[in-house]
């Protein structure tokens, strides 16, 4: 224990993010390795977007934001049964699903296995979507070739998806060589926002960095209690502060 205590990383993530972890061990996450996760961790962007990446997707160690998870191909993640129809003997039609199997298991691509609880609790009033079974999760971007011609399943729910957020869990940046953490922020004057048109800007899902934040007030102008709705907040720009 004192030789893994001795390594910088392994302490900065243990004494920062001790919840990753442990959801790392829980459920399996054995793509990568400790290195590639405090890479990861310095860094602040979401994988396949420019938005800050609050989300660690834990299959194979990618940041992510919320937007794209719930949304994109790639983190839709397969089940084994999914997995399994593309893995069949010389390129034929696989008849036999015991065959199929074995191969997924041979080439053992990165995956997961899910834990027991409830999912996607904002949209249910009993906290989220009971999962009883943990379900081996395989990365949909290692199992099929081409993901833009795979297509998304009529199953896929997106944001009432529970698949989807299985894998992921929130992440901050480490900072200062793991000395120091941005949390990141949400925008209470963005909170009532969720408009699709103001989503690239203006979204209660967005999260910001330190210097994000600061950059999107600058834009919008500071957040003040809205006068005649108590607990709402707003934007309030140069021309609508009143002397």
């Amino acid at each position: 224990m004192e030789l893994v205590n001795s390594v910088h990383q392994y302490t900065a993530i243990i004494e920062h993010c001790p919840n990753i972890i442990r959801a790392i061990v829980s459920i399996q996450a054995d793509a990568f390795d400790c290195g590639t996760l405090y890479r990861t961790l310095c860094t602040s962007r979401c994988s396949t977007c420019n938005r800050f990446g609050d989300h660690l997707y834990l299959i194979d160690c990618r940041r992510v934001c919320y937007f794209c998870f719930t949304r994109r191909a790639e983190y839709f993640s397969l089940t084994s049964r999914e997995a399994s129809k593309f893995f069949t003997p010389n390129a034929k039609p696989q008849s036999n699903a015991k065959s199929s199997r074995k191969l997924l298991e041979l080439v053992k691509p990165p995956s997961i296995l899910s834990l027991p609880g409830r999912y996607c609790g904002a949209w249910t009033t009993r906290g989220g979507n009971l999962q009883a079974r943990r379900l081996r999760l395989y990365d949909r971007r290692a199992v099929v070739q081409n993901l833009a011609g795979s297509g998304l399943p009529q199953s896929d729910k997106t944001t009432r998806e529970p698949k989807r957020f299985m894998a992921i869990i929130s992440a901050p940046v480490l900072l200062n060589a793991g000395r120091q953490v941005d949390q990141g922020f949400f925008c209470l004057g963005c909170r009532d926002e969720s408009h699709e048109t103001e989503e690239k800007t203006k979204h209660f899902r967005i999260k910001y960095t330190t210097e994000d934040i600061s950059e999107h007030i600058a834009s919008y102008g500071r957040v003040e209690r809205t006068p005649r709705i108590p607990g709402r907040f707003m934007h309030v720009t140069k021309d609508q502060i009143t002397p």
